[in-house]
């Protein structure tokens, strides 16, 4: 089996960002993340951390990682990524690098997964790349698009891909040979190169102050709780007024007897629900109320009904129990009768009217507290 190292290359001088890879980003060192990611991942054999710094060993000790410590000629402007990677080889052996930079500290676990996959599909060097769908040029001249043409959506444009630097990986035989004929190898000289595309907050390489600052408020949406989706919605009270109180909504309804309480039983017989109703003044009997949904039961005499309005963010639908309603939506009226569903969607003005010469139940679910955007 072939075997496998990651290496995770630290300097602790760097001239843009005091100490970068020992600050924090978080609750741990900007290089812990990395570290952590390589560790769990289970893809190889050993992770080390490549650096000439003592701190830096103490870093890779406490989060699980082994400490190669290169010379400090290694370590200074000067020296390439060629140098330290080649210097590491010859002293860990292994069949494949996996050079993870912790100026990358989003790469994920199936971003390694991936690019060590693409070792067993036959690569010998896999570097990073990010899919970009917009329009580039290079010297002068367009690479995707053309310029007498008509600008195309993006999602039709052909990508280009440009360096993420989260993940360079080789196949050190490989690697070696092009040292050896060429002095370098870190862009995979003479074998098969593949790119490894990485999408999301895995392309955020931190090499200013700025990018620091990103990173920190992408650890932050990371950690927080999903908000639901939300969009603008016209003022409310520009339409009118908005209501949400379910009990009140009911009474300026005209329903004579609200009833609220007592929801949520195990089992409710419907039928003798609507026996209980009043058969000759409106009533209600809220059935269900939970988190997710509110459903109550509303019987009103021929002639009542709701006021026109509208719910900006929810989607509300109908049982009709029984007797007749004229359901009027966006200014068209239809009848609807006992065992017809009636859906209404957000944004859509509505209103319905008991019809016939008899009272009429229906069975209105949607969600406590929903705005009611009214007219008037």
């Amino acid at each position: 089996m072939p075997h496998y190292v990651a290496m995770i290359p630290a300097r602790l001088g760097s001239k843009r960002i005091k100490k970068k890879n020992l600050r924090m980003l978080g609750d741990k060192p900007l290089i812990a993340h990395v570290i952590d990611t390589a560790c769990k991942s289970g893809e190889f054999d050993q992770v080390y951390v490549n650096s000439e710094a003592v701190e830096l060993e103490a870093v890779a000790q406490r989060y699980g990682a082994r400490f190669y410590r290169r010379l400090p000629e290694l370590a200074s402007d000067d020296a390439t990524n060629d140098q330290f990677a080649l210097d590491f080889m010859n002293a860990v052996p292994c069949d494949v690098l996996m050079q993870i930079n912790p100026t990358s500290p989003f790469t994920g676990v199936e971003d390694l997964r991936r690019a060590r996959k693409m070792f067993e599909e036959g690569y010998d060097t896999v570097l990073a790349v990010k899919e970009m769908r917009v329009e580039a040029v290079h010297k002068g001249e367009p690479v995707n698009w053309n310029p007498l043409g008509q600008m195309p959506p993006s999602q039709l444009l052909e990508p280009v891909y440009v360096f993420s630097n989260g993940i360079l990986a080789w196949r050190t035989s490989v690697f070696r040979r092009n040292m050896e004929q060429r002095g370098c190898a870190v862009y995979g000289g003479d074998g098969r190169t593949g790119y490894c595309i990485v999408r999301g907050d895995a392309t955020l390489d931190i090499d200013n102050e700025e990018d620091f600052m990103t990173a920190e408020a992408v650890l932050q949406r990371i950690h927080r709780a999903t908000a639901p989706v939300r969009y603008w919605e016209p003022d409310a009270n520009a339409a009118g007024h908005c209501e949400t109180d379910v009990g009140s909504i009911l009474q300026k309804d005209g329903v004579d007897e609200v009833d609220l309480e007592d929801a949520n039983q195990e089992i409710i017989n419907i039928t003798k629900l609507l026996e209980s109703l009043p058969k000759n003044r409106s009533s209600s009997k809220r059935v269900i109320n939970s988190l997710s949904n509110s459903a109550t039961v509303i019987s009103q005499m021929p002639g009542e009904g709701n006021r026109r309005h509208y719910h900006s963010d929810w989607d509300e639908w109908w049982l009709i129990l029984e007797g007749q309603w004229d359901w009027e939506i966006e200014g068209q009226i239809r009848r609807v009768c006992a065992g017809d569903l009636i859906f209404i969607p957000r944004h859509r003005w509505h209103k319905v009217t008991a019809a016939g010469d008899c009272r009429a139940i229906r069975l209105a679910v949607s969600r406590d507290k929903v705005a009611h955007i009214y007219s008037d």
